[in-house]
């Protein structure tokens, strides 16, 4: 090959990586209503519907939400821990598993004096990815994110979950056994959101481990075995409404992208 076909090679070369690079977009609207937090803070703050801007800056993605105060923090209760984690979901509302957790980078005292203050007071948030050194992911996340919702990554919801009672047979005679009585359809909301506690902890615990946390294997292990305890139980049930399965199948699969990874 000639000198001036080499150079030819490496500009053509050159050009490509421009282009792959000029191809991430720089912005992309998500259009939330409802978003989902995780937490304690679910008691007392929100997410305000509307409009927000996913920014691509360099090698990292920024998205600055509008927390908005629903209820006040009684003064005898401790102040929410913010240390909080941001996951973006695809059209379908499933996390997108090849885009880390951001984590919240505005000052702790915003949130703080948001929940000091008056009902409907609102305030933004940023949170921000880590490097994204991958161009094809980058572009992947600016092209595929629909929504988002927020996690307290330190948040584990432990409910007892109900055993069936143990009926201890006499020698002579068996007392009668009292049939327990199903859980009625609108009682099954409250177990589903149970199960999408322990599911989103589970995410976050299993992006721990991927990443090499030696100390998030124990809790990793528990939050799986609570998770799978409690699916079973929504799998055998009966009399879920339409609306109710939907959430579970959706919950379950996103259980099983966290286990899968």
């Amino acid at each position: 090959m000639s000198y001036k076909n080499v150079l030819m090679a490496v500009a053509l070369v050159a050009v490509l990586m421009l282009v792959a690079c000029s191809s991430v977009p720089k912005e992309l609207t998500l259009s939330v209503k409802g978003v989902s937090i995780t937490g304690d803070a679910k008691q007392h703050l929100k997410v305000a519907d509307g409009d927000y801007i996913l920014k691509s800056v360099m090698n990292t993605i920024t998205l600055t939400p509008n927390l908005e105060l629903m209820a006040k923090i009684e003064p005898e209760v401790p102040a929410i821990d913010p240390d909080w984690k941001l996951v973006l979901l695809d059209k379908n509302g499933t996390a997108l598993t090849y885009a880390e957790p951001f984590s919240l980078t505005s000052p702790v005292e915003k949130i703080q004096d948001l929940l000091k203050g008056e009902l409907g007071d609102q305030v933004l948030v940023t949170f921000e990815s880590g490097v994204v050194t991958d161009k094809a992911i980058h572009k992947m996340i600016m092209t595929e994110a629909a929504g988002f919702e927020i996690i307290d990554a330190n948040y584990v919801e432990v409910v007892p979950i109900e055993e069936d009672p143990v009926v201890v047979e006499k020698p002579v005679t068996k007392p009668p056994v009292t049939p327990k009585p199903p859980v009625v359809a609108n009682e099954w909301d409250s177990v589903l959101d149970t199960y999408e506690s322990y599911v989103n902890r589970l995410i976050v615990l299993s992006r721990k481990v991927k990443q090499g946390d030696p100390t998030a294997m124990t809790d990793f292990l528990k939050m799986k075995e609570q998770t799978e305890t409690l699916d079973q139980r929504l799998g055998a049930a009966k009399d879920m409404t339409a609306a109710q399965l939907s959430r579970f199948q959706t919950l379950h699969q996103r259980m099983a992208n966290a286990l899968a990874t």
